[in-house]
């Protein structure tokens, strides 16, 4: 879930996952041209979470991750996808009420 935070002029994402893992608090951050880039991070490491608009219909997403190890920290991509609008706005404007 999105939100915006007028006291620090953030926007944060409450990230929820399957596993039932849910960090201590949002990830935040901002926009950087067309990418809306937002970090994280808990007692596991840090993710990094960047979501690209491509077009006015579709925007790419992807998670990477910095996990802290012995060693030194090691970063690698956790997921990684695409999303299209099936009925993009222009259409919206056009398509006709249901019939009864």
């Amino acid at each position: 879930m999105f939100t915006y935070d007028r006291e620090d002029r953030l926007y944060k994402l409450f990230w929820h996952d399957s596993l039932g893992y849910y960090p201590p608090s949002p990830a935040s951050g901002g926009w950087s041209g067309k990418s809306l880039i937002l970090v994280r991070g808990s007692l596991r490491g840090n993710a990094r979470h960047v979501y690209e608009v491509i077009d006015d219909n579709s925007y790419s997403m992807k998670i990477q991750f910095r996990l802290m190890r012995k060693g030194g920290p090691t970063c690698s991509p956790a997921s990684t996808g695409g999303f299209t609008d099936p009925l993009p706005i222009v259409s919206r404007k056009q398509s006709q009420p249901c019939p009864s």
